[in-house]
């Protein structure tokens, strides 16, 4: 039967529709086409401890949900009642740091002090922010190299109402590790696994590295599940280590339009991320625009032949056809690249490749550019270097993101050039765990390195992502009414997730975001501008896990532009996985 209305009695405090959105119980409706509105008797247990646990964040600290009851009507439909005693709303009152060990240096714990002051002082009573707490303790905790310690929270309510807060640190047991047991990899190798993981038998238990292999593993995004256990192990001092995941499918198909002022864009890709059960990744992309089609494959394989080494290399072919400014440009190549871990949180990524370049002239093109049509080949060995200290390479909330990255053009090059980029991303929550900002800068510039000017496809574009509202190739420098790209790229970009109304079970992503830069510099004319403006745009995107695929969809606003300017104000993806 179905639950026709949905009552809350005692409630003094939230609207109806309000504590609905707290419940996974529903009410019956016809546009309510992926969530149950069916009454089931463990569903309403588990909606009376959402009930508490809403109304205890909130700062009832005392609530108590003292019955939850269905009567039906004559057409066989529930009414459904919940009756709720929120008690007073209470603030946090004294809090207290206590540690039994000599382990905690007095500096690190004083600092732990500071943390919990500007936290809690003066705050609403809330389970969210003591565990918010708990969490920049932890990472902090982490952060000065302490890998063995337990943090046992009190709360104790006081005669005048406030909730006291202590925080005992402990110095956790030194246990050694005998098995590690990995269970639910029906497809993927064990040593896949493993290979993704900073501890092993033998070693001491380490709550640093036991999260970080963690996250490490789930970063893979091969399970949809990854949990441990520590158990008791018929050795005396050691302990055991279940794994136990979850297979997911790990291949996907997806396809994606976008439409703008000058036109539309599909892209389609075939990926595979756990090839043979191996853990190696395969792509194919292929994209079908106005002016550009363009055919990708990259095989990458994170521990190759067991050396803790990434291999990865790629094959590309792009044609760009500029019929109406009267040229053809033509692309092909492949690059090798190997990365690997050269200091904690520190990875180091050589590359070496080659390309061919054709330059054709198919109608009125400018004179600038028929002086450098012609067949290019280029020669080019690379290297990166990324510090990657963000609290979980998957989903993070925290942390920063640091690379520099350069790439020569040889001097057995057509014409050689130095290609340098550099960028940073920093996330951080803002008001709670649900709005996530991240702020991301990258600046570029490429330069020749003789008498020559820069080729044609070695100039500088911005990505779809680093300035959203805009066309890859459509802002920049004009040659022949065509974006001939830069010798410059900076850009800025502003991101919030924020609550959406999604039901959970479609693991809905949204998120506001603001873009600021710009393309500029020409070192073959004086001639062309060089486009100084600055452009920047807004908008919205929302990323859902649907029945039929995961679909996204971004629209965006330009708030500055060029008159040159191609916009392209919405995307659309949709996949399927296999």
């Amino acid at each position: 039967s179905k639950i026709k209305n949905i009552y809350f009695i005692g409630n003094k405090y939230f609207s109806n529709s309000q504590l609905l959105d707290v419940i996974t119980s529903k009410e019956d409706s016809w546009w309510k086409l992926f969530t149950s509105s069916a009454l089931s008797e463990q569903r309403v247990e588990y909606d009376k401890q959402l009930l508490k646990d809403f109304y205890k964040n909130k700062g009832f600290f005392e609530v108590q949900i003292e019955s939850a009851f269905a009567s039906v009507d004559k057409s066989n439909n529930f009414s459904l009642t919940f009756s709720i005693n929120s008690g007073k709303k209470h603030k946090f009152g004294d809090f207290e740091i206590k540690t039994s060990a000599a382990t905690f240096k007095d500096q690190d714990v004083n600092e732990i002090k500071v943390l919990s002051s500007k936290l809690l002082k003066n705050e609403i009573y809330s389970t969210d922010l003591v565990n918010k707490l708990n969490k920049q303790i932890t990472n902090f905790l982490e952060s000065k190299k302490y890998s063995n310690f337990e943090i046992n929270i009190q709360e104790l309510k006081k005669s005048d109402g406030l909730i006291n807060i202590a925080f005992q640190l402990n110095e956790g047991p030194k246990i050694l590790i005998d098995k590690i047991n990995i269970q639910g990899n029906t497809i993927t190798e064990e040593k896949v696994i493993r290979d993704s993981m900073f501890v092993a038998e033998g070693d001491y238990l380490n709550s640093t590295k036991v999260k970080k292999s963690i996250d490490n593993i789930k970063s893979r995004q091969l399970f949809s599940k990854v949990d441990y256990k520590i158990v008791e192990s018929e050795k005396k001092n050691f302990k055991d280590f279940n794994l136990l995941v979850k297979e997911q499918p790990t291949g996907s198909i997806t396809a994606g339009v976008g439409y703008g002022t000058n036109g539309g864009l599909f892209e389609a890709s075939i990926n595979e991320r756990n090839f043979l059960g191996q853990g190696i990744n395969l792509n194919f992309t292929g994209t079908l625009a106005t002016e550009e089609i363009k055919g990708e494959f990259s095989y990458v394989d994170p521990n190759f032949r067991q050396s803790e080494k990434e291999f990865a290399v790629s094959l590309f072919s792009i044609r760009d056809d500029y019929s109406n400014s009267g040229y053809q440009n033509t692309r092909a190549g492949n690059k090798f690249a190997t990365k690997y871990e050269i200091y904690e949180d520190l990875f180091f990524r050589p590359n070496i490749g080659i390309q061919y370049d054709k330059l054709e002239i198919t109608g009125a093109a400018s004179n600038l550019l028929k002086s450098r049509a012609g067949n290019f080949t280029t020669t080019s060995v690379g290297y990166n270097f990324l510090l990657d200290q963000r609290d979980s390479k998957f989903n993070p909330t925290s942390g920063s993101l640091f690379y520099f990255d350069q790439n020569i053009a040889t001097f057995i090059s057509d014409i050689p050039t130095l290609q340098t980029s550099f960028g940073t991303t920093f996330y951080k929550e803002l008001f709670s765990e649900k709005f996530i900002g991240s702020a991301k800068t990258r600046l570029a510039n490429v330069l020749a390195l003789d008498s020559k000017d820069v080729k044609l496809s070695d100039r500088i574009f911005a990505s779809p992502t680093d300035i959203r509202g805009f066309q890859p190739r459509g802002i920049g420098p004009i040659d022949s009414n065509d974006h001939v790209g830069g010798n410059n790229l900076a850009t800025l970009s502003l991101k919030s997730t924020f609550p959406n109304p999604i039901p959970e079970s479609l693991r809905a992503n949204s998120f506001l975001f603001l873009d600021v830069g710009n393309v500029w510099g020409v070192d073959y004319s004086s001639l062309i501008s060089s486009s100084s403006k600055i452009r920047s745009s807004t908008g919205i995107a929302l990323d859902v896990l649907s029945p039929i695929g995961p679909l996204t969809f971004t629209y965006s606003i330009p708030l500055s532009k060029a008159s040159t300017d191609k916009e392209q104000n919405f995307t659309f993806n949709i996949g399927s996985s296999f």
